[in-house]
């Protein structure tokens, strides 16, 4: 019994077991971000589609109302509430500069008000909509390649 305890005891012993903690403690980290990044990638799958259909489907919209834009200004509003939504969930599946152009249009849908900034910005709005639809797309195209 005392030649185990004296075994487990030893300098030598005691530094291969430290050693072994600190490379287990690097391993189960790098399995975690493995797995974070296999989950973002079939989150990213499964629902940016539908996310990048309501966007298709709001700037659609979107433009068939901006032909009357007075007589639409209710229309206008919800539209623009779905898409800042839509935005929003869209921004949580994402990283690096497509996050951050999805952010900024979202900002800059909720600060549009229709009956005080007229159909200019809104036009704009439209036209960044496409712009990220279009991002999005490329992005789905590059993930295809990468897996």
């Amino acid at each position: 019994m005392e030649a185990i305890l004296a075994f487990l005891t030893s300098p030598w012993f005691t530094a291969i077991a430290s050693v072994a903690s600190i490379v287990s403690l690097l391993l189960s980290a790098l399995v975690l971000l493995n797995v974070r990044k296999i989950r973002s990638f079939y989150v990213f799958t499964a629902r940016v589609p539908e996310l990048v259909d309501r966007l298709k489907t709001n700037s659609s919209e979107l433009s068939t109302q901006m032909n009357d834009f007075q007589g639409f200004l209710p229309q206008i509003r919800l539209i623009l509430a779905d898409t800042e939504v839509a935005l929003h969930s869209l921004s949580k599946k994402l990283r690096g500069p497509e996050k951050r152009v999805v952010l900024a249009l979202a900002v800059r849908v909720k600060g549009y008000d229709p009956k005080h900034e007229g159909e200019g910005p809104l036009r704009d709005i439209y036209v960044d909509m496409h712009k990220v639809v279009a991002t999005i797309e490329d992005l789905r195209e590059d993930l295809k390649w990468e897996r």
